[in-house]
């Protein structure tokens, strides 16, 4: 289907065309319209299993250049497989555009102060992490969580990251505005004139929501949060035994990271 002409094969062979990064690139290998190698002249980069037509058109990307959210590194790691988009490169870009891109940032801007490591800026780096670490519980999607492993941290990395099923990650999100100025876990009841105290527990009728739990009705602030605090942690170690109990492969350092887990009333 792909074939041409020997002597077309040679015509095109050395070709140079600049594409859209303004870089100069030559063919240096020709097997078919659908598969040459291209060598990025001003960088002396390669990249393989290439289209003619991209080519010409000077839409053939550089993927040693930081191409994805202007910080990734692609190279010559295959991004799809059989036509799906790999499960490395899904969790890669993914994590790079909460970082990285305006729109998410506008909307989540909890992310403005977080990064990734420079190893990670390759998806080769993180592709080697992803596949002596990710695992799954059951059809659960998984999450790949950067502060369960050392709370507040800001820095996606090798030594900060773990997978944990969403599940678990819902348990730890938080809802600033509508708590106002109390701790968490803690809100006024005007009628009542008191202080009370409720915990979110994962619904078991709805997939990945939170429900809440009424834990007691108390004089001050820092009673009901101690309160809170104590109810969370007893129910974090609940949910931690559970995916120990039914998942062989659940991972002993997310295991011990939830049992540990400590509750501040500045959280």
């Amino acid at each position: 289907m792909f074939k041409i002409s020997e002597s077309q094969a040679k015509e095109r062979l050395g070709q140079v065309v600049i594409n859209k990064q303004g870089e100069r690139m030559k063919i240096i290998k020709y097997n078919n319209s659908r598969d040459i190698d291209i060598q990025f002249l001003d960088t002396n980069n390669i990249v393989y299993h290439q289209c003619y037509s991209n080519f010409k058109k000077g839409t053939t990307v550089d993927y040693f250049l930081p191409t994805e959210f202007k910080h990734g590194i692609i190279g010559n790691e295959e991004i799809k497989k059989n036509g799906q988009i790999t499960k490395e490169f899904s969790y890669w870009a993914g994590m790079l555009k909460r970082c990285y891109n305006d729109v998410d940032l506008s909307r989540y801007p909890r992310y403005k102060r977080c990064k990734v490591e420079d190893e990670w800026f390759y998806l080769s780096n993180f592709s080697k992490w992803f596949n002596q670490n990710y695992y799954e519980c059951g059809n659960e999607k998984m999450c790949l969580d950067k502060d369960i492993l050392y709370k507040n941290n800001t820095i996606y990395s090798k030594d900060t990251c773990i997978f944990i099923p969403e599940r678990i990650n819902i348990l730890f999100t938080k809802n600033n505005a509508k708590r106002g100025n109390y701790p968490i876990g803690v809100y006024f009841n005007k009628r009542l004139g008191k202080f009370i105290a409720q915990v979110s527990k994962l619904n078991e009728n709805k997939k990945n929501t939170k429900k809440p739990i009424h834990i007691g009705v108390f004089n001050t602030p820092e009673e009901a949060f101690l309160a809170y605090k104590t109810e969370k942690e007893k129910y974090i170690k609940e949910v931690a035994n559970y995916y120990k109990e039914k998942y062989d492969n659940f991972p002993i350092v997310a295991y011990n990271a939830l049992c540990d887990y400590k509750v501040e009333i500045t959280d």
